[in-house]
């Protein structure tokens, strides 16, 4: 048995929410690679389908879904969506994220607020609305990602 094997997700679901570019579509298409089959979540709902095209082609299933963290009965639908699909949910990755690259001081309030809705609230929400069915299916894996910000200034 090789050492990828070990790590082999095969026959496993994930939902990569902000999948649509970056870091996010990166972990989203290193999951299908380890034979995940992938939902992406984005506001960006063509970036999503863009991401959703690459992990079929790594013969995977994809999802593609527009999506806002922040909005609880949007959330509890996609998750629901995915499980009538797929029947179980494997791994959420709460990878959305929302920054603004200025210091406190020139940050704008509205800036901040909606920070804390995605960068907190939405990783709650995600939470809360998948729980109960990986509960009920014995278990699950939940990741979230975080920012270096609390290390560093920016400046």
């Amino acid at each position: 048995m090789g050492i990828l094997d070990r790590f082999s997700l095969s026959g496993k679901t994930a939902l990569v929410t902000g999948a649509g570019r970056g870091l996010g579509q990166g972990m989203a298409l290193a999951l299908a690679e380890a034979g995940a089959d992938i939902a992406i979540a984005e506001l960006d709902l063509p970036a999503a389908e863009e991401t959703a095209g690459m992990i079929r082609e790594r013969g995977r299933r994809a999802l593609a879904f527009k999506s806002d963290v922040t909005d609880f009965e949007a959330v509890q639908a996609m998750f629901r969506s995915v499980i009538e699909e797929w029947k179980h949910l494997d791994i959420l990755v709460n990878n959305a994220g929302y920054a603004q690259p200025v210091s406190a001081l020139e940050m704008s309030v509205q800036d901040w607020e909606r920070m804390l809705a995605v960068d907190l609230k939405g990783v709650f929400l995600c939470c809360k609305a998948v729980a109960p069915y990986m509960i009920q299916q014995g278990g699950g894996k939940i990741v979230n990602i975080a920012s270096m910000s609390s290390f560093h200034v920016n400046r």
